[in-house]
């Protein structure tokens, strides 16, 4: 934990990773809102930073991280190409929309995608490692698609490998799997319906049955 008083020195990170260091403020009018703005200078050379305390830092960072800025920045111990970051990576709270982990596409009975628990067929799509980072993977059994397999990142989630193969006419080639969950929820119906055959109503005992 940073003391807030601690001195500190604010980084901005271009696309390429390369920093700038915070020199001073600039006050700037934007005469299509009416509005100042602080806009911060920076330097490339790491000698014309200036230190500001971490509770400074800190504000400026959430401030500058957002519109209309967007900017890039980043909290560092000292002025230097190598000093590591001590503020929170922001990209190590970014959620991934999707979990990397199997997952059913729903379709109907030609391979379409169809959004619904309901639905009579699934394609399953694998959680894979590839050279490229974890992926989601649709792969085929037919002989004709063996070397087809169709990828979606993370980011797209596992449906997008599914759209893919539709777009290149693959359903027409494979057709899905019967939902398991359409034979689970059926099996449990059957059940439950057995189980009430054969509960007795609350004012008959065991021993008026006839």
């Amino acid at each position: 934990m940073i003391d807030k008083s601690r001195m500190v020195h604010l980084v901005f990170l271009n696309p390429d990773n390369t920093r700038w260091y915070f020199v001073r403020t600039d006050r700037r009018f934007d005469p299509t809102t009416g509005v100042w703005t602080t806009w911060p200078l920076a330097d490339s050379d790491p000698h014309n930073s200036a230190a500001m305390t971490y509770e400074f830092a800190e504000a400026s960072r959430r401030l500058w991280s957002d519109k209309p800025f967007n900017l890039n920045v980043r909290i560092a111990l000292d002025a230097s190409p190598t000093s590591p970051f001590v503020d929170p990576d922001p990209k190590a709270n970014e959620a991934l929309p999707w979990p990397h982990k199997n997952a059913l596409i729903t379709v109907d009975e030609q391979g379409n995608i169809l959004d619904s628990p309901d639905a009579p067929c699934v394609y399953l799509v694998r959680a894979v490692h590839t050279p490229n980072g974890p992926m989601f993977c649709l792969r085929f059994e037919a002989g004709v698609l063996q070397n087809q397999a169709q990828f979606s990142t993370l980011q797209e989630g596992p449906e997008i490998a599914v759209r893919r193969a539709i777009e290149k006419g693959y359903n027409k080639l494979e057709k899905p799997q019967p939902n398991p969950y359409l034979e689970a929820r059926r099996r449990e119906a059957e059940r439950r319906a057995a189980e009430q055959a054969t509960r007795l109503p609350n004012n008959l005992r065991p021993g008026d049955r006839q």
